[in-house]
């Protein structure tokens, strides 16, 4: 049992889970009765209860191909600054190697915004709430 506000007595203590479950159900962070702040804070869960990501095969395959695709742009647009291929040559390769490198990047950008977004629901997912009990300095 916690006292997360300042009511006194048998209304002041409450179970912390029953005290979570109300604040889902209401979407409120305050006491109905005395209208006092509850305070939560987050904590992680031991790591050997962690839930771990389910990685597919894209997880891994986008970065790759993307990086693969940077390399490749890059490589193909130092190739095209040879001083002993035509002009029509050196075009096309200009061309492929900056349209590669375009959406190289864009792949990648997808990747990592895909990535970062489930590295978030993971982190969200190892944590807990946990309410902080009122500390009342009472003078007797």
């Amino acid at each position: 049992m916690i006292s997360p506000c300042k009511c006194k007595g048998s209304v002041g203590y409450v179970h912390e889970s029953c005290l979570l479950r109300w604040m889902k159900t209401k979407y409120e962070s305050k006491c109905e009765i005395c209208g006092d702040k509850i305070k939560l804070h987050k904590q992680f869960k031991p790591i050997n209860k962690w839930i771990l990501p389910k990685m597919t095969f894209w997880d891994f395959i986008w970065p790759i191909i993307s990086l693969l695709g940077l390399i490749t742009s890059i490589i193909t647009i130092c190739f095209s600054f040879e001083s002993n291929i035509s002009m029509t040559a050196r075009y096309l390769l200009m061309t492929m190697g900056c349209c590669t490198l375009i959406a190289s990047i864009v792949l990648l950008v997808i990747a990592i915004y895909i990535n970062m977004t489930r590295i978030r629901c993971y982190v969200n997912q190892n944590q807990i709430w946990r309410v902080k009990e009122n500390k009342i300095n009472e003078i007797v």
